[in-house]
């Protein structure tokens, strides 16, 4: 199975804190709010992870690449038009695929 996660928003409603920190990476009980929707994402036979990426996709990927196992694909998302346009925006690489809630991100 193919799991999109999209993480490319700015986090507008956080700042200042999202100006330096992306908004999947802010602490939330001491852990990054990322890794409570990687934990969802554990008991299922994942073949790839596709992560869509655009503020501060540096870090979200460096974070990514060192803290999850397994293969993980990034896509930016050029132009941020809400969740239902990142998900279009991997439709060439994925398949049949499930995407946490957005309430879950």
């Amino acid at each position: 199975m193919k799991v999109i996660v999209p993480l490319a928003g700015k986090g507008t409603r956080l700042l200042p804190l999202t100006k330096r920190v992306p908004k999947p990476l802010v602490h939330v009980a001491g852990r990054p709010v990322m890794d409570y929707v990687m934990d969802t994402v554990k008991g299922f036979d994942v073949d790839e992870l596709i992560v869509i990426t655009g503020h501060l996709k540096d870090i979200v990927e460096r974070y990514i690449v060192t803290h999850y196992e397994g293969p993980a694909k990034f896509v930016e998302q050029q132009t941020l038009d809400g969740t239902a346009g990142a998900v279009r925006s991997t439709a060439d690489r994925a398949g049949s695929v499930s995407v946490p809630r957005s309430e879950d991100v």
